[in-house]
């Protein structure tokens, strides 16, 4: 009885620190997911911003001067 109580202690505390390594690697996963979404949305509107015409750049450009002097 004593080895079954052992053994149990033992797969206790191996289990308690198996799920303390799993949930750290469940954030380190989380966090490098928002990383790759950040970096995709980056591209994606870098993508959007080169496409666009000189002249609405330059505008917009323009715009933004105007406003910051308004303020």
């Amino acid at each position: 009885m004593k080895k079954c109580r052992f053994s149990i202690s033992q797969l206790e505390k191996e289990n308690a620190a198996l799920a303390k390594k799993a949930a750290e690697e469940k954030e380190r996963f989380a966090k490098q997911l928002e990383g790759a979404k950040l970096q995709a949305d980056y591209y994606n509107l870098r993508r959007f911003v080169d496409s666009l015409p000189e002249e609405v750049k330059r505008q917009a450009r323009t715009q933004q001067k105007f406003q910051n002097y308004q303020l």
